[in-house]
């Protein structure tokens, strides 16, 4: 979310309005992606692939994302965005983002059925997988916005997310 704030703000500006929309971006993917998981989530195994398909999808179509990053401009410019459009700079952050959050936001309920034996375990894990979520969410923020980002740049930041990414993929099959 830090990477993609200061990608967009080059373009959308620097504004509570670019903030807002990555994060309704972000928020909306993620939503979507747990829910449609959700249904595919029936046993380990299942979770298993859908775990290791999702991180894969997020590090590929992050890369993707970065990669199309030179034409933002051009994006923004097509839907008409602007600092003083914030609902077309909404759209143009949903279109470069939500590809990436719908996997993204896959990988809470697959991860969740990966470590639950059984039901009986279902809320316990859940409570589990949410906090080692949020923790990752914290040090991930304070990691790119003081440390990645200074010293890797833009697109060194990129590579370390989307190489975590493709990690956990193949440590999980």
């Amino acid at each position: 979310e830090v990477l993609w704030t200061r990608l967009l703000g080059q373009v959308l500006g620097g504004s509570t309005a670019a903030f807002a929309s990555m994060l309704s971006s972000f928020l909306l993917g993620i939503a979507l992606g747990s829910a449609i998981a959700s249904r595919f989530a029936k046993t380990r195994n299942a979770a298993t692939i859908g775990f290791a398909l999702s991180q894969i999808g997020s590090g590929v179509l992050a890369w993707v994302a970065f990669r199309a990053a030179d034409r933002l401009p051009e994006l923004t410019a097509y839907v008409g965005a602007s600092a003083a459009t914030p609902a077309k700079g909404a759209a143009a952050a949903g279109l470069i983002l939500l590809p990436v959050t719908l996997c993204i936001g896959a990988t809470f309920p697959f991860g969740v059925r990966l470590l639950a034996k059984d039901a009986d375990e279902a809320a316990a894990v859940s409570g589990r997988v949410y906090a080692w979520n949020t923790v990752g969410s914290i040090v991930g923020s304070i990691g790119a916005g003081f440390f990645l980002l200074p010293m890797l740049g833009l697109e060194g930041t990129a590579l370390v997310g989307i190489g975590t990414s493709l990690a956990l993929a193949l440590l999980t099959a």
